[in-house]
């Protein structure tokens, strides 16, 4: 008998088991929670069984499944699980704004209520990182990226949060400078205006000077 979730386990509202025996007979399963028995179901057909039970409620539950083949022989087996259907959280600190430099350092804060299993980091849809860290660092090139950070918690419940960033690791160029004399004398009160290539807008430069 192979069942899911295995014994002392979390999942989430769904859980199936297989019967694997050529010859078999019959089989039953009897679920329970603290209240007591909740569902029970039996079938006479013979070959392998696969069935989905769905669970509509949180709680620690247990279950007794028993198997009989053509030749009289039995198995019976007993699993403890417990059900949750809330899906962790997770809050993206850093980058702190749209515009990031090289190497890229992501910081999250992720919250569960039983535990968190596992921390996906994607960027534009390829994974590049599975573990349980709450940063990660990774040098990029210069350009537009979607960063997505995605948590699984112990019953396999998860939630992701994304971001557009773009990659900045050229420094501008001042390509000029003028003033509003005339005679381009620098003196108290002159306003230098300084013209600057930036490849990214959002950068938000500014390229003006007063002198007093």
């Amino acid at each position: 008998i192979i069942f899911k979730p295995t014994n002392n386990s979390f999942s989430n509202a769904t859980m199936s088991f297989a019967v694997m025996d050529q010859n078999l007979y019959y089989w039953s399963i009897e679920i329970y929670n603290n209240s007591g028995n909740i569902w029970r179901y039996n079938s006479s057909t013979g070959g392998n069984i696969t069935i989905n039970i769905p669970i509509s409620y949180e709680g620690s539950y247990y279950a007794i499944i028993i198997a009989y083949d053509l030749a009289n022989n039995t198995q019976k087996t007993y699993v403890s699980f417990s059900i949750d259907c809330e899906r962790p959280s997770v809050i993206l600190l850093e980058p702190s704004g749209r515009i990031a430099s090289s190497p890229l350092h992501l910081v999250w804060n992720a919250m569960d209520n039983i535990g968190i299993d596992h921390i996906e980091v994607y960027i534009d849809g390829i994974c590049v990182y599975i573990g349980n860290s709450s940063e990660y660092t990774i040098e990029l090139t210069d350009g537009q990226y979607l960063i997505s950070v995605r948590v699984y918690d112990l019953a396999g419940n998860w939630v992701e949060v994304s971001e557009n960033i773009i990659m900045d690791t050229t420094q501008p160029i001042i390509s000029s400078i003028t003033s509003n004399d005339a005679d381009n004398v620098v003196i108290a009160g002159t306003t230098l205006v300084l013209t600057v290539t930036e490849q990214n807008s959002e950068a938000g430069l500014t390229g003006t000077i007063t002198i007093t």
